[in-house]
């Protein structure tokens, strides 16, 4: 029943989750997203409770399969390679 899990999960939740699907490190994802490594790591955990899974791993596995599985669910702003993103496929922080 891993589908209603996965709706339960907001958008801040999935970005991070494909972070660390992306094998990208807390303060990596952090510094990619614009917030706090406590902050990406309160997501992870909240995620991992929602998804019923074992670890940050088994929940960015979920997530992975339920979007090659669902063509429609949201995907990062822009994918790697092309304009707005970084080499990782994550939107662009402006620095002030």
């Amino acid at each position: 029943m891993e589908e209603p899990r996965i709706d339960r999960l907001s958008n801040r939740h999935r970005d991070v989750l494909r972070g660390v699907a992306a094998l990208r490190k807390t303060k990596q994802i952090a510094a990619d997203l614009g917030i706090a490594p406590g902050t990406v790591d309160g997501y992870i955990a909240e995620a991992v409770r929602i998804l019923g899974a074992t670890d940050r791993g088994d929940a960015a596995r979920m997530l992975a399969r339920h979007e090659r599985a669902d063509p429609l669910s949201e995907t990062p702003a822009a994918a790697p390679g092309q304009s707005g993103g970084n080499l990782h496929g994550w939107p662009r922080r402006h620095h002030r």
